[in-house]
């Protein structure tokens, strides 16, 4: 009796005690008692109280658990009631608020802890592990359970600080209902066995400091997307959203504005372009309070003991070294424009930026034939004229330009963007060139398509290359390519074009279609040289296991890349961009990917955008110049030709001349294009007659 006599006498004198007034979201009038305040018999009736559930009665106030608080679902069962938290503990202290946590069973399937939501100087007297009286009403905010705080008081005792432990959260999960029974409690975040956590997407960093975590086997060092690795099918890929959401968490950078100065990884690690995150890292510690924000679980990382990545694990690399008589690379170019307003930089500064690293990552890989997608298509080609003349001043050495220029296509059909051919005219002469347009394309093909056409506004029109080795005799076709996208961004996918729910998203049917279409014109030479010497590359918008890359294949063409991924695209990584050798070729290739853009955060990359800090931008490293990795090539030809060099009439520079969009030769722009099989017969016939006497 007299403890709750001396109890109501410190409430009463509590009065007199500092009040801090704030108006932020009109949650006002947070007091403190004062340390001054503390009194020994007060803090013995709360810890004789009982911390475990239900409803309790303290120094006349009605005390509730945070697991009555959390309850048994998403959302909590007290929504818009006044409660009182009695003894629970400080976990974290962020931005706009605090953790706090009891203690309570290990074996509950309700939450211990709950964030309240409190701005202003209040936070600069908690720290972790304080013991804490809190009252406020319940909410649900964008799906996390919190108290809005309406008073606390601090209790100060011998036994008040208590630093707890983490509940230890395994990844993947069993279900991804578990991760609310963590709601707001203190987690560190383990793989289960033989896997790794890793850095999986860094989409959202620049804009909201936001990276994802994934679980992923440590074989495959990643996440993958699902139809790289299995055939598009609906259950199938059901479980593997399913797998995905049991797997990943987001970090947060506890920093409501975008774009700041520093960024800050987790709250802890500077991002720039020197000190780097890629993905695929490995994440050896992640620990903090575990919440949910939208649409997304967390984890608030706030000190260096919470985070550590280990950025070895995927360091940046050199391009890679192939061999051959020849090197091809093939990149998107992420819209290379040079007038501004439509696609690609936004103004001076953005093109400048964009044209450094650029020009920076193809002088590195220093091919001989570049195929490249997203780049401008105007008539005059002022895009690709300029594209190749700041290439050919950064290396001197060579003498590139592009096949379109040599050939006189004015434009490469009707879509802003173009795929085109640079290479180097100190090594390489042009014998003939092809497009690919809706009007050579087989009506049937057509009539299947669910728009009535492929390329006329759909995939961009191919173009197709031959050319010839100054010096040598060997000639190689090099067809570049750039499939529809995976994206429905006009509303326009219907039927089979429709996502099915598969894993091949929208336009896998356009996709099919246009290898279809592709593979049928390759057949028919339509450079003008028949020659089995072909390759294609591209960014044909399909993973390995799609129905377009098996089209392809099954069509005699060899998918010959290093097997990796060339994109990321939520938190998965695939292999959008291609490499095949038509398999009676005369030519052996290897192929490889140079990991530069997808595993790097699009953070340094050209754009300026959302009020991003021109400082960390880097033009003299060629990282992130794209979104999509290049692909290299070396082309090593058969030393079954041994005889004096074939001469062909190369293609000259013609003057450029406006065609309609739809106009595409069929055949070779050579004037004089070369059977090479016949050539060949020839020279073995006079080879014959010499050695019998009889030429």
């Amino acid at each position: 009796m007299l403890r709750y006599l001396i109890t109501t006498l410190l409430l009463i004198s509590n009065v007199a005690a500092q009040t801090v007034c704030e108006s932020s979201k009109s949650r006002c009038c947070t007091s403190f008692a004062p340390h001054n305040t503390y009194h020994p018999l007060f803090s013995d009736i709360i810890l004789e109280s009982g911390l475990f559930g239900g409803i309790i009665e303290q120094s006349n106030e009605t005390c509730t658990s945070i697991q009555e608080i959390q309850g048994f679902s998403s959302s909590s069962p007290l929504v818009g009631s006044d409660v009182t938290i009695c003894g629970a503990f400080v976990t974290r202290v962020v931005r706009n608020g605090f953790f706090i946590q009891e203690i309570a069973p290990a074996n509950s399937d309700a939450s211990s802890g709950i964030f309240v939501f409190k701005s202003g100087s209040f936070k600069d007297s908690l720290s972790e592990g304080l013991k804490i009286n809190v009252s406020g009403e319940v909410k649900e905010y964008f799906g996390e359970t919190q108290i809005s705080m309406a008073s606390a008081e601090t209790l100060f005792d011998d036994e008040a600080k208590n630093i707890l432990e983490p509940i230890v959260l395994r990844l993947p999960i069993e279900s991804s209902t578990e991760f609310e029974k963590y709601e707001g409690m203190l987690v560190t975040v383990v793989p289960n066995e033989g896997n790794d956590i890793v850095v999986s997407e860094y989409y959202n960093f620049d804009r909201f400091g936001e990276v994802v975590v994934c679980s992923a086997s440590t074989e495959a060092g990643r996440l993958y997307q699902f139809s790289e690795k299995e055939s598009p099918d609906v259950t199938a890929y059901k479980a593997h959203l399913g797998m995905l959401s049991r797997s990943c968490l987001t970090i947060d950078d506890n920093n409501g504005s975008q774009n700041p100065n520093p960024a800050l990884f987790g709250s802890i690690y500077a991002i720039d372009s020197t000190n780097y995150l890629r993905g695929g890292s490995v994440v050896n510690v992640l620990q903090g309070p575990l919440w949910y924000s939208f649409g997304k679980w967390r984890v608030a990382t706030l000190k260096e003991t919470d985070l550590l990545v280990d950025v070895t694990s995927n360091p940046r690399e050199n391009a890679p070294t192939v061999t051959g008589d020849l090197i091809i690379a093939n990149t998107n170019l992420l819209n290379f424009f040079t007038t501004f307003g439509s696609r690609g930089a936004e103004n001076q500064d953005e093109y400048d930026r964009q044209a450094a690293k650029t020009i920076r990552a193809l002088s590195e890989i220093d091919a001989d034939i570049i195929g490249v997608q997203e780049l401008e298509n105007v008539s005059g080609n002022g895009a690709a004229s300029t594209f190749a003349k700041l290439l050919n001043e950064a290396m001197p050495g060579r003498k590139y330009t592009f096949a379109s220029i040599v050939a006189g296509y004015d434009k490469i059909g009707p879509d802003v963007i173009k795929v085109d051919i640079l290479f180097d005219e100190a090594k390489l002469y042009l014998i003939g060139s092809a497009l690919l347009t809706d009007d050579i394309v087989d009506p049937a093909l057509l009539s299947a398509s669910s728009t009535g056409s492929i390329f006329n506004g759909q995939s961009r029109v191919p173009i197709a290359a031959t050319f010839g080795v100054r010096g040598k005799d060997e000639v190689l076709t090099v067809c570049v390519n750039h499939f529809k996208s995976k994206g429905d961004f006009d509303g326009n996918a219907s039927g089979l074009d429709d996502d099915l729910g598969d894993g091949a998203a929208h336009f896998n049917l356009m996709r099919t279609l246009s290898a279809k279409a592709l593979v049928s014109w390759l057949d028919s030479y339509p450079t003008g040289v028949m020659d089995d010497n072909v390759v294609l590359i591209g960014d044909f918008n399909s993973y390995s296991a799609e129905p377009p890359i098996s089209e392809i294949k099954d069509s005699g063409y060899m998918l010959v890349d290093d097997g990796s991924y060339s994109y990321l695209f939520d938190g998965q990584f695939g292999k959008l961009d291609h490499v095949f050798l038509k398999a009676s070729s005369k030519v052996d290739v290897e192929a490889s990917i140079w990991h530069l853009n997808a595993d790097e955060l699009d953070y340094i990359d050209y754009r300026l955008r959302y009020g991003r800090n021109s400082a960390i931008f880097d033009g003299s490293i060629p990282q992130r110049f794209s979104d999509h990795d290049p692909s290299i090539v070396g082309v090593r030809f058969h030393d079954s030709f041994t005889s004096a060099p074939i001469t062909f009439e190369p293609v000259t520079a013609a003057p450029v001349t406006s065609q309609p969009a739809t106009a595409a030769p069929s055949q070779s722009t050579a004037s004089k294009p070369m059977n090479i099989s016949t050539m060949q017969q020839l020279l073995l016939l006079g080879l014959i007659s010499a050695v019998f006497g009889l030429w």
